[in-house]
């Protein structure tokens, strides 16, 4: 059935016209975001909340480092966050608590994002040793295995190292055409 048709046809109609009064009967307190049932300015707040708390995420899950202003922005992100969940009702947990009060701090302290603090953080490292360890697989003893794998993190990861790393030299081949023509 075509769009034009649906749209035109009087079930889809009814049915939003149900919605709507469903909507308006619902008393406001139900629409606290994680209560109630899915109506649209349920979901509309709880994307205001997603919303708010992907900006912190993208600030903060990083291992880059960061400037006094950089801080001072995320620092109102996370009051914007954590105002935005308390509006609707929400209790906050020891992780919003340590978001709250201890990120700020913490990021001002070490002026670098929280990466490798996190969960995810570790779930990379943890994939990178893997990656490591395919690369050694063929290495007979445990031992040599680990220090093959801890020197390429090490190497990887810290830039004093990495920058005296002697990069292998590109070999130009000469044109295998002209020279069979001379």
């Amino acid at each position: 059935m075509p769009i034009s048709q649906l749209l035109k046809s009087t079930a889809l109609i009814t049915k939003l016209q149900t919605i709507r009064e469903l909507e308006k009967s619902i008393e406001k307190d139900d629409f606290k975001v994680g209560a109630g049932p899915l109506t649209t300015a349920n979901v509309l707040k709880k994307h205001k909340v997603d919303s708010k708390y992907s900006i912190v995420e993208q600030k903060i899950n990083h291992t880059r480092s960061l400037t006094t202003e950089e801080i001072k922005e995320i620092d109102n992100n996370i009051h914007d966050f954590v105002g935005e969940f308390r509006k609707y009702g929400h209790s906050i947990t020891p992780k919003m608590h340590m978001l709250e009060k201890h990120v700020v701090p913490t990021l001002k302290r070490w002026q670098i994002g929280l990466g490798l603090l996190n969960e995810q953080g570790g779930e990379q490292i943890h994939a990178a040793f893997n990656r490591q360890a395919r690369s050694v697989y063929g290495v007979q003893s445990e031992m040599r295995k680990m220090i093959s794998i801890m020197r390429n993190h090490l190497t990887l990861t810290s830039p004093q190292i990495n920058s005296k790393v002697v990069k292998p030299k590109k070999i130009l081949r000469k044109d295998c055409t002209n020279s069979a023509e001379e």
